[in-house]
């Protein structure tokens, strides 16, 4: 999910830990029910039917969530300081 909305492209991903936080259901991608075909055949279908501006719209608000909240440097900084916070 995070190589697609760096590249601008929203996703469809199922709604378990690390998928939901990956993705704004609704504005950068879309959230499915767990081991529902029904559930993804409909986000799919949801997906299908929106404007393509729509959808553009939403791969830029991936691309701009990506930016802000995973940035090589955040996540790095982020793993330091839990290092720094461990030590004795």
């Amino acid at each position: 999910m995070l190589e697609a909305a760096s590249m601008g492209r929203p996703a469809i991903v199922t709604d378990v830990p690390g998928c939901r936080q990956a993705v704004v259901n609704g504005e950068t991608g879309w959230l499915c029910e767990v081991k529902s075909a029904e559930s993804l055949g409909a986000c799919m279908q949801d997906c299908l039917a929106l404007p393509r501006a729509t959808l553009a719209a939403a791969g830029q608000a991936a691309r701009r969530r990506i930016e802000a909240e995973f940035d090589e440097r955040l996540v790095v900084r982020a793993a330091l300081d839990c290092l720094e916070g461990a030590r004795p």
